[in-house]
């Protein structure tokens, strides 16, 4: 700290004998007390399951949803969070590309995980095969 402050004070001596006006420096302080145990919150991740579960292909018809696919993952909570990705390239699959598309809904309910595929669209949908991986973390 000694060097550093003895550096700055030629810096100024310097630009000061150039005839330059030197800038005030900027100066904050914090003081901080601390009387009792220092807590530090951190936030984990943690993860619960995994696994894959294979959408039903059965015709869907306008403004409903298929049945549910429920697949068992022993200690999911209905708070936990659901990962999904497609095992596979799901545009070159019928139902999930071009103008009637089926929406996927992943959530959690005690000990399982739950995928209801819902078709919006004005038309029945006949999905083509789908495989969705999954994960679950907390």
């Amino acid at each position: 700290m000694k060097k550093y402050l003895a550096v700055m004070i030629v810096l100024l001596v310097v630009v000061v004998g150039l005839g330059q006006k030197v800038p005030r420096p900027s100066v904050k302080t914090t003081k901080a007390s601390m009387t009792g145990p220092l807590h530090v919150q951190v936030n984990v991740v943690q993860f619960i399951a995994s696994g894959s579960a294979a959408l039903r292909t059965a015709a869907i018809a306008p403004n409903s949803c298929a049945l549910v696919v429920s697949v068992p993952a022993s200690g999911v909570q209905t708070n936990d969070t659901i990962n999904t990705s497609f095992r596979g390239d799901p545009t070159s699959t019928a139902g999930y590309i071009g103008a009637n598309l089926l929406t996927i809904y992943p959530y959690a309910i005690p000990n399982n995980v739950e995928f209801k595929v819902c078709n919006w669209s004005p038309v029945t949908v006949t999905p083509s095969p789908l495989t969705l991986n999954w994960m679950v973390t907390r």
